[in-house]
């Protein structure tokens, strides 16, 4: 039997089904551990001369009761409970009787967002935001990410922080509610005027879900919206994984990666010297009438060992980014640049370059964005190698 509970004082609001049930299941199936006392003359001792709840209950047989709790025993032993028309006091487990002590609006359902199943778009902004972050689904090709990022820059994402942050997202419950029928007092009383963060999931069936959050304060909490809600949560800043997001968070940690077959034309450039390497695909039947291609590269428009050219991709790939984000270019030269076409994507380009500063460190710039610093040791041995796979020595 499915019961379903509702709160006088708010009729149109869900209750937190996990508290309603444990109120019915401790207002049916009480039991006291000790009998304390049966002078009824020391109320006072046990806190039930100004109890701490008063529960009255009125089951389905037409039967009521009501009984009152006071304080806690000493050594976390219970708390103490007595019967209207009993003058006896009682010492129950604190477990018997906590969801009968639950604040009134903390019954009501703490749930901010459904189950997002399918996705579609992600949007962040926020004064905790110079750019907006716009996650989306993975249409292009040259890619295996299954997200792009599409602002501040193009960028392919990282599968499994990607779905982290979206799942976090999915079917929310915040620890907390602060504000029921939430006025434009109360939300910029809590920060939400105008938000530290705004983050909007869409869905393949265009279902927005929007999220407004203030900024942490020193407990590190939060306040929260859903802007289809009027009710203002609280929350942990640690069991919120979508919030108070970076760039780098989507990202994987290797400065930049593509599908190796999807590359039609590279052009690599080191010590002012070029090279343009051009891949043709083809496809034929092998005598057990399965489709196979074959991948022929050439440098210059002479054919070269397609292993030489592998091995530049998977170093490439390999160009691991670091925590520290350079400001700027200047006291910098370029050290290498590699600028990519792909079969089919006429209009979608990247290009890679690396910076070497004065200082000897390495930077990272991916189609124009500053990335960070990259391990300089890895790129020198990683050049060395290229100088004699792509002969341009």
């Amino acid at each position: 039997l499915n019961v379903i509970y509702t709160m006088q004082e708010y009729p149109d609001y869900d209750l937190d089904k996990k508290i309603t049930d444990d109120i019915a299941s401790q207002c049916c199936y009480m039991a006291a551990r000790e009998l304390i006392d049966k002078s009824g003359q020391r109320y006072t001792e046990y806190g039930l001369d100004k109890p701490v709840a008063t529960v009255s209950v009125r089951y389905s047989d037409a039967s009521e009761i009501k009984f009152y709790i006071g304080n806690d025993a000493p050594d976390n032993k219970g708390l103490y409970l007595r019967l209207d028309g009993d003058r006896n006091v009682y010492l129950v487990q604190t477990s018997m009787v906590n969801a009968l002590l639950v604040e009134g609006i903390q019954v009501l359902d703490k749930t901010l967002t459904g189950s997002i199943d399918e996705f579609k778009d992600l949007l962040i902004s926020g004064t905790n935001y110079q750019d907006e972050i716009h996650i989306a689904e993975n249409t292009l090709s040259c890619y295996s990410s299954l997200y792009m990022m599409k602002e501040p820059a193009r960028y392919g994402c990282d599968n499994t922080k990607t779905n982290s942050i979206l799942n976090s997202v999915s079917d929310l419950k915040a620890e907390f509610i602060t504000v029921v029928d939430a006025t434009e007092d109360d939300i910029k009383k809590y920060g939400l005027d105008d938000p530290y963060e705004s983050l909007t999931v869409v869905g393949k069936e265009g279902n927005p879900i929007c999220l407004i959050a203030s900024e942490p304060d020193e407990n590190k909490c939060f306040y929260l919206m859903n802007t289809d809600k009027s009710i203002i949560y609280q929350d942990y800043v640690l069991e919120n994984s979508w919030y108070n997001l970076k760039k780098s968070d989507f990202l994987s940690d290797s400065v930049f990666k593509c599908k190796a077959d999807a590359i039609q034309e590279l052009t690599l450039k080191m010590e002012h010297q070029t090279a343009v390497y051009h891949t043709e695909q083809e496809m034929s039947l092998n005598e057990q009438y399965y489709e196979t291609m074959t991948t022929t590269v050439t440098r210059d428009n002479e054919k070269i060992d397609y292993s030489n050219y592998s091995l530049f991709l998977s170093n490439l790939s390999d160009i691991k980014r670091t925590s520290d984000i350079p400001d700027s270019l200047e006291n910098s030269i370029e050290l290498f640049r590699a600028d990519f076409k792909y079969f089919n994507l006429d209009s979608v380009t990247d290009s890679l370059v690396l910076y070497r500063e004065k200082s000897g460190k390495t930077i990272a710039v991916l189609n124009g964005n500053i990335e960070s610093y990259v391990d300089s040791e890895f790129v020198d041995s990683f050049i060395s190698v290229d100088r004699k796979s792509t002969r341009l020595n």
